[in-house]
């Protein structure tokens, strides 16, 4: 797998800050980094315990007898639990997996299919979501652009939009639905409506038979 010296230095420089969080089975991250020659590289970095959790959890306590076997299963996972899409298009294909095994294990992939010219992104990585408050930092490297940070958790999904515009990513908020009435209020309304029935009804009726009468009798 060719990767760029360039390219591991500064991922070895920016990455520093994950190796004290390095145990921590709820956290990952997520890198994107475009190369020099415009192709991008995804990296996927968590404890070791959470790989083999969710290796475990997934194909089995006995999926794997050696190490070989246990990195073959984590790539193959990685892979059908991670989409990444440039500008709206088809999913980009996670080429070449390599697992770098440690306390904190990193997973490697070169993507196929990538543009030159991107104008939003989407990632989804559902690695990590069956793990209790599961949390993964999505860093994105593209050369002239700002080095934003942004969540993926439970609260969107494990999953984010981005623009790509004026030299930086920013999330792409979704669009609200239209309110619709509490269940409180709608229990409310069907309450009013019954007394209308039951009460006020009747007593308009009586109110009428009475005066009915009233004239027969006159």
């Amino acid at each position: 797998m060719k990767i760029t010296t360039r390219f591991l230095i500064i991922l070895s420089v920016l990455c520093t800050s994950w190796q004290v969080q390095a145990h921590q089975p709820d956290l990952a991250s997520i890198i994107l980094a475009e190369q020099e020659n415009h192709t991008w590289v995804l990296q996927v970095r968590s404890a070791l315990t959470a790989f083999e959790y969710v290796i475990e959890d997934h194909y089995g306590k006995d999926s794997y007898a050696s190490p070989e076997e246990f990195q073959e299963l984590v790539v193959n996972y990685i892979r059908n639990h991670i989409s990444i899409r440039f500008n709206d298009a088809e999913t980009a294909v996670l080429q070449q997996g390599m697992v770098k095994l440690g306390h904190e294990t990193n997973v490697i992939f070169q993507l196929a299919g990538t543009p030159e010219t991107i104008s939003s992104l989407s990632v989804e990585n559902n690695s990590f979501s069956n793990i209790p408050r599961s949390q993964g930092v999505l860093m994105i490297y593209k050369e002239g652009f700002e080095k934003n940070q942004f969540m993926l958790n439970q609260n969107n999904g494990h999953s984010i939009r981005l623009e790509a515009a004026n030299s930086k990513f920013a999330v792409v908020e979704k669009a609200q639905s239209p309110a619709q009435p509490s269940f409180l209020l709608m229990v409310g309304l069907a309450i009013i409506a019954i007394s209308v029935v039951v009460f006020v009804y009747p007593t308009q009726q009586g109110s009428s038979f009475n005066s009915n009468s009233f004239l027969k009798s006159a």
